[in-house]
This record gives C-alpha cells, structure tokens and sequence, in this order.
C-alpha cells in the first residue's frame, strides 16, 4: 500500500442543520492490513422543534436500501414538551411511557408487554410517589413497590426524618431507613428479604400484612459522616466497623478495619498525592508499597509499581504505552521473567492495534498453554512459580461489521492444536447477535432473544429467564432429563435494581449443592449446604475505601477450609482498566495472579493453593464472575465475547450499537455499572487542541461584530443572554420534577435536595450547549483552553467549589425570595401561581454587564484580545511539542514491534517515512498511528490560521482606525 493511501486524512466530521443539529454523522473506518477506506454515515432526523425522531447507523441505511423491512436503529415519538412518548428500538424494542401533567412517570408499556403504573399522593399533598404496580401479559396486576413516608412528628424530626421515606417495600424485601444525617446521607438503614422463591406483591392497605411476607432475618448497617456527609465509619449489619482518615485537603489519607469482637487493624496506611490531586504512593498494612507515575503533560499513567516495602521483591511493575488519542499501545510486566519454550521467547508483554474509529483489531500476548480454547471457566490451577513449558504466546484478530458488532475472533497460538476461531451471527434487523454454535443464520438470530433485546440462550441447552424489568432472573447452564434436577442459578434485585442475592443449585455425586450470597454494604453473607446440611457460613467483609487494592477480610462462622486462616485479609491488586491481577495476603505474600484476554475470560492464571483460589471473587473489570461464566457489572451482565447479554438501559449513551462493550476497545476504555464506557484515559490534550479552531473562530465574531457595529452587538448580545438564562430556567424546572420524584425514592439526599442539584445542573448544561454570546465579547480563549484540558475529577472540583461561593449562593438566595415574592403577589391577585423559577439574578447581570459594555471602548477590546491570542499561541505551541512527542515514542514503538524500517531524520511533520520489509519477505501493513498524526496535523494547522487571521483583523482594525484618527 502506498504511503499516501496510508496516511489520507480520517476525521470525523459532523454535518448540521440550520437549527444547529447534527443530521449526519462521518466517520472513516480503515483498517491498517487493507487499503480501502470505509465511509460510515449515521443519519439523524428531527421534528419541527428540533427532537430527534430517526435515527440509523450505517448498517442499517446500506441494508434499507435493498430491504424495506429494515427499519431505522431507534425512532422516536415526542410530545410537545421533549419527553418522549413512544420509542421504537431495533434493538431494545418498543416502549411506551406516559406522563401525568407534572411530568411525572404515570405509565409504561414495555417491548415485553408489562404495563408498570406508578401512583402518588393526591393534591393538596406533595405528590409523592406511594406505588408502583406492574402487570404481566395475561396476569393479574402486582404492586411490587410501595413506599411509605415518615410523618412529621417529634419522633421523625428526632432522626431527620419528617417528610422523608422511612419504609420502602421492594421487589426484594423492606428497606427501613432509621435516621438520616443533616446533608441527607443515611445513617442507619435496616434490610429484610422475601423468603427465597416469593415474588413482590405488597397487595391492599395493612402494613402489617406486607410485613408477615419478611424472612425473620434482619440486617441493619450504619455509618457516621462529617458536615459535610464524608463517610467517617461504616458498620455493617455482622458488627464489623471501618473507618476512614482523611488529610488536611479531604483526600484519603487511611483506612482501618475492627473486625467484630477484635481490636481495630490498620489496612491503607498511607498515600501520597501530587499537584494535579493523582496518587504517587500508596502503601497497605501487608507491606506491600505502590508506586504511579504519570506522563507529566498528559497526566497518562506510565508505571504501576508494587513491590514489598523494604524492596526486597517486586511483585508487579506495569509499563503502559499510549498513542496520541490515549489508546493502549502496550503493557508489560517487569516483574516477570523472561520465559523460553518450544524454541519461542515468552515474555509478560501485551501489544494492540487499532483501526481509525479506534476498534481493537489486533492483541497479542502470553497465556497458558492449555487455556487458548474459548471457554467461560478458567483453566486449571497452576502453581505461582510454573514451568515455562506451561506458557506460550498467541495472537487474536478481531473483525467487525458496519454497526460496531464484534464479528470474529481469531485465536492463533505457538500451540498449533489450541487454534480456533469464534464466530458471532448477527441479525439482518438489528444488532442481536449469538455466536454460530446457536444459529449460522442471520434470519433467525432475533429468535433468541425477547421482545426487549434480553438474550434467551448462551450456548445450545444454557437457557435464560428475565425479570419483568428485563432482569437476569434465571440461567440454566445444565439441563436434565429428571424434573427438578437442572443446574441452575438465580438472582434477585433490589428496587434500585442492584443485585442482592444470588443462588445456585447443582447436581453432583448424588447430592445438590446448594450455594447462596447476600450483597449488603461493606459485607457478603456466603453459605453452602449440601442437599439441607449447612456445610459453610463465611461473612466476607468488603473495604470501601482501599486505595487501588479491593480488600476483602473472609471470616468463617463454619466450614473454616484445610489450609486456609480464618479472618485472612486478601489484597486485589488491579491493572488499568481495573481488572484484579495479583492477589496477597496479609503479609505481602502472592496468593493468586491472574491475567485476561483483552474482552474477558482467563489469559493466564497460577496460585499457591487450588482452596485459596476457589475463594477468588474479583476477576476481570474488577466484577465478580459468576458460575454461568458471566461477568456481574451491576446492572447488565457481560459474556466475555465482547458483548452484553441485553440491551443498554441507559439507551444510546454509548452509540446506536446498544450491546457493544465499551465501543470495541477494551484495552483503554472500562465501564463500571454496564451503562457507559469510560472515556478517562483518552488524552485531554488531542480533543483540547482538535476543539480550539471552534472556539477562536466563536471568539473572533464576537470581537469583530463588536467593533463594526457597538450598538447593535451589545442589544443582540444582551437579548440573547436573557434568552438563554430564560430557557435553561424553564428546562431547569421541568427536570426538578422528576428528579424530586427520584430524591424522594431514593430517600437522601431528598426531594428537596435532589430537585435543587438537578436542576442547576440541568441549567448549567442547557447554557453550555448554546453558543455564549455576552453584550461585550469575552476575550478568555486562554482560560477556555485550561479548561478543556482538565481532568474529570478537577471539572467536578471546579464546579463544586463554584456552587458554594459565596456570590453564587447570594445569587439564588436572592432568586428563590425573588421568585417567592413574585408568587406571592399573583396568589393576592387571584392568578395562579408559576411552577417555573425566574432567573432574577442572570438577567440582572445581563443588564449590568450591557451597561457597562458601552463603557469599554472598542481599543480595549482590541488590546484584551491581542493579549489572549498571545497567551493562547504559546499553549497551543506547548500541546503541538507534547503530541508530536508523543507521536514519536508511538512511532518508534511501532519500530520495535511490527517489523524493521527507517524514517529520515529531523522533525516529524516536514519528513517521510520510508518503509521497509518484514524479515518474512512479506510488506509491513503500517499501523492507523499515521492517520491519528494527520489529524494532528490537521487540527495545528487549522488552529493556527485560524489565529493568524483574527490578529490579522485586528491589526488591520488598528491601523484604519489610526488612520482615521490621523486624518
């Protein structure tokens, strides 16, 4: 291929309406093997007020084309208001959803065909939420939700909680909140279950009805917090107590743990912070010390070092290398040994590639030689000093369609036998997909799946049943002939739709094990019993807040295994992406290492004892894995074949794709909950300097039409600033609703609270998607860029800290009595009152700012934006320095793994590159890091033309302006 064809420009381009919407979407795939480029177009349609309504991803357009019974990825049908009606999903289906006149949820009908109600308190009462009822097709209607409020009484107020809910009755049990602190966190909280088997229905009026339904068990935990509603304690419902120390900035600074009947026993001992708030050192009670260290412009972490505190041993010593764009690159392991077998070197280094939408396409890495065959379990134990006949290095290839669904992973090893291929079908109508051992035929794929998009099947025999609210209920990973003796394993949720309890059955050596595990804060309850004998009780208490390691302390009531301490603590030493990959014990020693295939499932995996390892709970992601092989993330599950088993809740937050697991790149990007991935590691610097032409081309308007026409600049700039505080309001007090609807559910913070938050939150966001236009032009490009570049945790901070300065709060201190007085006055007028907050305090200082913009002269505004652009050059010099630094590790990186060429000397933007040939004889595919340089180059050359420019108007402004005055 061409050197040219290689390094053609791929941006991503988005093409607007006139209202400002985005109606296309362009991106430009190309793989690094093959010379085409693919263009990839999503299409997006809105209504007359400017809700989107249509949607289809690239796929789908090019399928439609010949099939019309292909239908768009989500269509969407909004009322008046935004909220929207009815959606009709390819993936997730068809949902409908009412809302009553507060725009509060009244109603939906689910692609299931389970109607849920949701009731609330009739005027003149709050209009709280009192039940939600929920009816299967052909069913009688259950209330399988009802909350119940604390009264306002001396004995409510005593715990802070009049107004507030103090029972709620869930598809789990009772959860009674019994106090709640100042800022709303919840002190005290008591849980009881459903007897095993029972379903929620807390049918008629007699609370002491729905209680007689309670298992006798109770469990309560408690906390305590600072004034601020920082947790300082925790006390889970066995009596086992932590408690946290933070330093002088409110950073953690310890955590120590009293098991129940022991004395207190130090586990996070100390850490260490820099500048930027990153972690530095962080040292745990087993002796064990870990070191970060950080790119210094990109803040990217470089090294993870942990090793014992006399450094004696080093236990992990984890080397990341990034592209520009943040993509992992490669990881390795100095800690490891070099390793030799079947006439191959083996070393603890992982390599990746990507093609230019930034898909993983290539891995390589080491694994057991007797693992490479795609299974949910994991391999058999090996010891943690193995031989080096038990390793070998493999290769996997990952393909992808059009819609972003992983198609085929190839596994190649040094172990020819263990080579294999997995193939996914996926549907010619959405992007349901199963691997082919189910269905070659893409026709029929949709048949393995319900209504809502959730997965039937997971290989041929293993079925699955869901939850009215599209929950795992059920997986049958063995089915029987005899009735009642399939292995099975069930699950049941909470009302904040978290998993609880899990239980398992399983048949063997004419026995049934019986397995079962209780979530609750900070503590697991684990028991087993073979057919009705109690065989293990073990308590394993969770630490919070326990730097990068999860630590877990196992306490065994009874069934204390041969070989194995009671009351042993276990540190879970984690990687990048949080993935548990070393675990030691209370003395710094290794229990169990483990590493992963990039989408999951078991790499590599040794321990010092087969009954240690079987006590392993924090695997891939830092989830649980489940005996089904699925990986627990909250509120989806993962099977490890880069895929979810349902559709996205959270909808098309992470793209159109709603069972893609964190946009096909797992090495860089994680996702906490099964809802979104997260986009943290990828570098600020890129995106901050792409984003920068926008910004000066916004700024020079404003300073352009301010100087050719003051008047007319200042009315306009002054009317449209009013405008906008006017609907972020209106969009403010609509979002308050439901999210005090929400607040009230949750119980802290609160309705109050929560309506507040989410409302200025959602104020703030409105004002920050309209283009800001003052009545004097601000010249802050400079500050503007510092912004961009800051990290989630400092924007958050910022923020935070904006909200409680002084000024702003006298600012809706004064709006809210503003607005009170204006409410006030139309009750004594006999009109009603107005449900939307009028932002006083915004318009006052619209007014005061168009006042004083026809005090600045049109000389200052030149001055102040000759100074900014001069502050601004010299950043976007200093992120030009940083990217083409980092462009050039990349590509000597690049070097030293894919093959041998050269490159001429100098500076990389004026200079070639020449490839050569690999040893095989075969042409080097170069790598998509050429395509992210040339957008690089791009974005650079743009910026700085596009400020070339605006000094060029400026001086030229100056100068006629001179020669005026002159005249």
């Amino acid at each position: 291929m061409g050197h040219g064809a290689q390094d053609r420009d791929t941006p991503s381009v988005t093409a607007r309406g006139n209202r400002g919407e985005a109606i296309r979407e362009i991106r430009y795939c190309r793989h690094p093997e093959t010379p085409g480029l693919d263009t990839r177009i999503t299409r997006q349609q809105f209504d007359a007020l400017g809700h989107p309504v249509h949607s289809i991803d690239p796929r789908l357009a090019t399928r439609q084309q010949t099939d019309p019974s292909v239908k768009a990825n989500l269509i969407l049908h909004p009322a008046f208001t935004g909220a929207v009606i009815a959606s009709q999903s390819v993936d997730a289906g068809h949902v409908l959803t009412l809302n009553d006149s507060a725009g509060r949820p009244l109603l939906r009908l689910g692609a299931t065909g389970v109607t849920r109600r949701w009731h609330y308190e009739a005027a003149p009462q709050a209009g709280r939420l009192l039940q939600v009822a929920e009816q299967l097709p052909a069913a009688p209607p259950q209330i399988t939700e009802r909350l119940v409020w604390a009264a306002n009484d001396p004995a409510a107020k005593a715990r802070n909680l009049a107004g507030q809910l103090s029972r709620h009755y869930d598809t789990a049990g009772r959860q009674l909140i019994d106090s709640l602190g100042l800022t709303g966190a919840t002190l005290s909280a008591t849980r009881q279950l459903l007897e095993d088997g029972d379903s929620a229905d807390w049918q008629g009026a007699d609370e002491a009805a729905w209680a007689g339904l309670l298992a006798p068990d109770v469990f309560t935990s408690s906390c305590t917090v600072d004034a601020t509603g920082v947790p300082l304690t925790q006390v889970d419902a066995q009596g086992h107590a932590q408690r946290q120390r933070y330093d002088i900035a409110g950073q953690m600074a310890g955590t120590l743990l009293t098991p129940k009947g022991m004395s207190e026993q130090p586990i996070l001992t100390s850490l260490s912070y820099s500048a930027a708030g990153q972690k530095l050192r962080e040292a745990h009670a087993n002796g064990v010390v870990t070191h970060f260290t950080y790119e210094p412009r990109t803040q990217r972490l470089l090294r993870l070092k942990t090793e014992h505190s006399t450094k004696a041993t080093v236990l992990q010593d984890l080397h990341y290398a990034f592209d520009p764009v943040g993509n992992v690159l490669r990881v390795s392991n100095a800690a490891e040994a070099r390793r030799f077998a079947r006439n191959r070197v083996i070393e603890a280094v992982s390599t990746y590639t990507y093609d230019t939408l930034y898909q993983l396409i290539t891995a390589t890495g080491r694994e057991m030689a007797g693992s490479a065959r795609h299974n949910p379990q994991r391999p058999a134990d090996l010891p943690v000093a193995a031989d080096d006949g038990s390793y070998a290095n493999y290769t996997r290839r990952y393909t992808y369609d059009r819609g972003g669904n992983l198609l085929s992973t190839v596994h190649t090893s040094d172990v020819a036998e263990h080579d294999f291929t997995l193939n996914m079908t996926v549907s010619s109508h959405s992007n349901r997909a199963v691997p082919d051992t189910l269905t070659a035929d893409p026709v029929l794929v949709d048949g393995f799946f319900d209504a809502a998009g959730n997965q039937l099947q997971l290989q041929p025999g293993q079925t699955l049943a869901w939850t009215a609210r599209e929950q795992l209920l059920r997986v049958t990973p063995v089915s029987r002939d005899a009735v009642g003796l399939d292995d099975q394993e069930s699950y049941r949720y909470g009302g904040d739709g978290l998993r609880i309890v899990k239980a398992s059955s399983q048949e063997a050596k004419a026995a049934t094990h019986h397995r079962r595990v209780l979530y609750l804060p900070g503590l697991e309850i684990r028991t087993l019993h073979q057919d009705d004998v109690p065989k293990e009780a073990l308590q394993v208490v969770t630490i919070g807040q326990a730097g990068r390691a999860q630590v877990r302390m196992l306490h065994w009531d009874s069934g204390l295994p041969d070989g194995i301490a009671n009351d042993g603590l276990r540190y879970s030493y984690d990687n990048l992406i949080g993935s548990g990959c070393l675990e030691l014990d209370d003395k710094g020693l290794v229990i169990s290492q483990e590493e992963y295939y990039p989408y999951g499932g078991t790499a590599v995996w040794s321990a010092r004892s087969e009954v240690e390892a079987d006590y392993k709970t924090v695997r891939y992601s830092g989830k649980e894995r489940d005996a089904t092989g699925l990986y627990y993330y909250g509120y989806r599950y993962y099977q490890p074949m880069g895929r979810w088993l349902s559709a996205d809740p959270a909808g098309t937050i992470d793209g159109l794709n709603l069972y893609a697991m964190v946009k096909n790149n797992p090495t860089t990007l994680s996702d906490s909950a099964g809802l979104q991935a997260t986009k943290e590691q990828y570098t600020r610097e890129y995106y901050a300097l792409k984003e920068s032409s926008f910004m000066i081309n916004e700024t020079r308007d404003q300073v352009l039409d301010f100087l050719n026409d003051k008047s007319s600049s200042i009315a306009f700039g002054t009317a449209y600033t009013i405008f906008v505080e006017l609907l972020a309001a209106a969009y403010g007090s609509l979002a308050a609703i439901p999210a005090g609807i929400a607040g009230g559910v949750a119980g802290p913070p609160g309705a109050v609270i929560a309506s507040t938050v989410v409302s200025t939150l959602v104020k703030d966001k409105v004002k920050g998607k309209l283009t800001a236009y003052p009545p004097a032009p601000k010249a802050n490009m400079a500050e503007r860029m510092e912004h961009n570049l800051f990290t989630t945790k400092e924007r958050a901070t910022h923020k935070a800290k904006h909200y409680f300065e002084p000024e702003y709060l006298l600012k809706k201190a004064g709006d809210k009595g503003a607005n009170w007085l204006m409410n006030t006055g139309l009750t004594a007028a006999g009109a009603a009152t107005s449900s939307y907050s009028v932002p006083f305090a915004g318009i006052i200082d619209t007014v005061r700012a168009a006042i004083n913009a026809k005090k600045i002269t049109k000389e200052a505004v030149v001055d102040a934006a000759l100074e900014d652009i001069e502050k601004i050059e010299a950043m976007i010099e200093a992120l030009n320095v940083s990217l083409e630094e980092a462009f050039a590790q990349s590509i000597a990186l690049q070097k030293n793994e894919l093959g041998t060429w050269t490159k001429a000397r100098g500076n990389l933007s004026n200079k070639r590159v020449e490839w050569g040939l690999k040893r095989d004889g075969m042409n080097l595919s170069k790598g998509d890091i050429w395509l992210k340089y040339s957008n690089h180059v791009k974005h650079y050359a743009i910026t700085k033309k596009h400020l070339g420019d605006f000094k060029f108007a400026l001086h030229e402004f100056t100068y006629f302006r001179n020669r005026q005055a002159a005249a």
